[in-house]
């Protein structure tokens, strides 16, 4: 504990020391300004990056949402997947203990390591983690999410969507921000962040944050749409635990303590940059730590407190990158490296009992070439631009394991590579600023898997197999009242586009023998290298309406998704007389299992909505009262499985929000939010039948309260309550979320 301590009071001087030092740098080289203005009243960003070329997003065929500055500052969140699940509608998969992943458009969040089907990026790149609780909020510019299959410009796992997170990059004056906060279950945390330009050619960001729940948290004591959803476990609304008694798993989690539940983290990043040349080229080099070494983990709550342990998470990555602005050319290069390790600990005791029983790291390795190239000609008042590039990406799963402490045995599975190199292109083409816009994209990616060998696993070869993918997309924008008027807009998009997943590279290149049965035969696991990637095809469409003169913007859309290329399990017919050797020894081989591609197809259909409401521009005022909502219904959700047809898991249905936001833009901004997640199908694994019984989470809404009140030009209060309603309820059945949590924040900035 004491050790505990003298870390945290060593990142609270770092932070503040660096803060002051900036500052006082920054006096000593810049001319004395007025202070900045606190106010969280920023415009939103006029163009968006995720699609490669800058431009505005009424002008892109996709589904785009943007969380602004205004969002991350009101959306209480220990995280990114907080932001997220509450401002972008989508579906989430969340432990407590600092672990989440996320699904887009149906398709479901799941654990799958490197090779998911949603692709999170950070400043355009691979964001270095499957792990979405690893990234924070508080050094960000802006998110942006792009819904529907992107593996035209950014290649695999780009099938339900893409999350770009653009961290914060500041020029000018030096301004510096600090926020130190306390809350329920024992919270304190300290965040700070300086940035500006130190001097002409040299501009910075710097960010830090120490956070620590030093209590665990209460579960919610209330049910409140219970009544509608009484039938909520599909015919088996009670759980067995282990001891034999029958009880509700609602009625046991309502309002008790969640044992194992407390942690503490640490995030720091640094930017420095340059622009030379009259800012024809600027250069940016940016790294960032991540580090939560004693992350309390409570099991599947059936278990009461049996299943509990403690992890320790880390991320680092770096990345630097150099962009040129040559006139009708603006070209960007780009270099990243990312690192995520997770250790599991066997044993909950704070003593030196405990001792590592798994580790698992993955590390990415990429470059980037990219050149937009403004065609100067205006033929028709048609303005084209023809982005070319190239993406190389490296990324390494490996894992250790240990039974007992210096005891290290064979890992779960052995270690694997997945590389790509992809080169694309894309032709964006504007009709009259707007009134019009047509975008065409194609892309080729070279993708090699290969099985590392171990001398973990003596009977498992090392293979690489090497594939290839081609992915199109097209995309159409009309907006009948641009030349018009400029007080209305409307604009139809559409969108057609694929995306893809590769197969994992033991369903690739594996090949194992197994132990001896007691018949002393083998049995052979091979992988298939003719397997195609799992893909998609989605089309989508839609209509855009901005009413200037009364504050309101709305967007409506439908999309289709048909998914193929699942692989299945089978066994080969074995040849007479075929053998194995395993550690030495030949032996007859009993069976070969191997994977193909089903023939079985997904079905996804669904409806997506967005509208904000500013009711004071009617009354021609600069202060915002703004009422939004935007969510998603699923219409169609038919996965085939061996010509039986079910409903794809962990896909909430429906999933929207609803609030009210309000900024005087001088002193007060407040905000009021609500998200209902509906129905949800799962596999029961707590459950002592098998196979798994198929249940139906039940529906939750959550409320949350936010404001913030500028005292004066440097100092500020925020105060939040998140979970108003103390909702029992869970993103994954068997491990609730914290109930009703309060926060009171200071923040002084200079």
């Amino acid at each position: 504990m004491h050790n505990a301590f003298l870390k945290k009071l060593s990142c609270f001087g770092l932070i503040l020391g660096t803060c002051a030092l900036l500052s006082y740098i920054s006096a000593q080289t810049l001319p004395d300004s007025t202070a900045r203005d606190t106010s969280l009243t920023i415009l939103p960003p006029m163009t968006v990056s995720v699609t490669r070329l800058k431009v505005e997003p009424e002008k892109l065929p996709q589904k785009i949402e943007l969380i602004d500055p205004l969002d991350l500052a009101l959306t209480p969140a220990q995280d990114i997947t907080d932001v997220l699940k509450k401002n972008a509608s989508i579906d989430v998969v969340q432990y407590p203990g600092l672990l989440s992943v996320v699904g887009i458009r149906g398709f479901r969040p799941s654990l799958f390591g490197v090779n998911s089907q949603t692709l999170t990026l950070i400043n355009g790149r691979q964001a270095g983690t499957t792990n979405l609780a690893s990234l924070q909020t508080f050094n960000l510019e802006r998110i942006e999410v792009v819904k529907g299959p992107v593996s035209a410009l950014y290649g695999p796992q780009a099938m339900g969507g893409v999350i770009n997170v653009i961290p914060k990059r500041s020029t000018g004056e030096i301004s510096t921000h600090v926020k130190t906060g306390l809350g329920s279950f024992g919270t304190k945390e300290f965040i700070a962040h300086s940035g500006g330009s130190l001097c002409k050619y040299l501009d910075f960001d710097f960010s830090g944050l120490v956070f620590d729940q030093g209590k665990d948290f209460r579960i919610g004591s209330e049910y409140s749409l219970k009544k509608l959803d009484e039938d909520r476990y599909s015919g088996k609304p009670q759980q067995i635990f282990a001891n034999g008694d029958t009880v509700d798993i609602n009625d046991i989690a309502a309002g008790t303590i969640r044992h194992y539940t407390k942690y503490d983290k640490q995030n720091f990043s640094l930017r420095l940059g340059t622009a030379l040349f009259e800012d024809k080229i600027i250069v940016d080099a940016r790294g960032e730590i991540f580090n939560a070494d004693a992350v309390e983990t409570p099991g599947d709550i059936s278990t009461v407190d049996n299943g509990s342990g403690m992890k320790g998470v880390c991320r680092n990555d770096e990345e630097v990158s150099i962009t040129g602005n040559f006139g009708f050319n603006q070209v960007k290069a780009l270099q990243y490296w990312a690192r995520e390790a997770s250790n599991n600990y066997g044993n909950i005791d704070y003593n030196d009992t405990m001792y590592t029983s798994y580790s698992g790291t993955n590390e990415w390795l990429g470059f980037q070439l990219k050149d937009d190239i403004y065609i100067p000609i205006d033929v028709f008042f048609i303005k084209p631009i023809v982005t070319i590039g190239l993406d190389y990406n490296n990324v390494e799963a490996s894992s250790r394991r240990w039974q007992q402490r210096g005891k290290e045995v064979a890992p779960y599975s052995p270690d694997s590579r997945l590389s790509d190199l992809g080169v694309y292109s894309q032709f964006f083409g504007d009709l009259k600023n707007g009134l019009a816009t047509a975008t065409v994209g194609l892309r080729y990616d070279a993708i090699t898997a290969k099985m590392i060998s171990s001398h973990y696993f003596p009977n498992n070869k090392a293979r690489e197999e090497t594939f290839d993918v081609f992915s199109p997309s097209y995309g159409l924008t009309f907006s009948p009242l641009k030349t018009l008027t400029k007080n209305y807009e409307v604009t139809l998009y559409h969108n057609l586009g694929k995306g893809f997943r590769p197969q994992s590279a033991s369903n690739l290149a594996g090949y194992s023998v197994s132990k001896p049965d007691t018949t002393g035969r083998v049995q052979i696991q091979q992988g298939n290298p003719d397997l195609e990637p799992e893909s998609n095809i989605t089309v989508d469409g839609g209509i855009r309406c901005a009413v200037t003169a009364v504050g309101l913007d709305v967007s409506l859309g439908l999309y289709r998704t048909i998914v193929e290329n699942y692989v299945q399990s089978y066994y080969e017919r074995v040849p007479a007389g075929k053998t194995e050797i395993y550690n030495g020894i030949r032996y007859p081989v009993a069976a070969i299992m191997s994977y193909r591609n089903s023939d079985d197809k997904t079905t996804m259909a669904g409806l997506e909505w967005d509208l904000e409401w500013n009711i004071l521009r009617l009354f021609d005022r600069q202060e915002k009262l703004a009422i939004t909502t935007n969510g998603h219904a699923v219409l169609v959700s038919e996965s085939v499985t061996g010509g039986d047809t079910s409903e794809v898991k962990n896909v909430r249905n429906p999933n929207f929000t609803v609030g009210l936001t309000y900024d005087d833009t001088r002193r007060i901004t407040f905000r009021l939010q609500t998200r209902f997640s509906g129905k949800q199908k799962d596999t029961d694994y707590s459950s002592p039948v098998f196979p798994y019984p198929d249940i139906i989470y039940p529906p939750f809404l959550v409320t949350d309260i936010s404001m913030r009140i500028k005292i004066n030009e440097h100092n500020a209060l925020s105060a939040s309550v998140s979970n108003v309603t103390d909702e029992n309820y869970y993103e994954k059945r068997g491990y609730n979320l914290p109930g009703r949590a309060f926060s009171l924040d200071y923040e002084f900035s200079f």
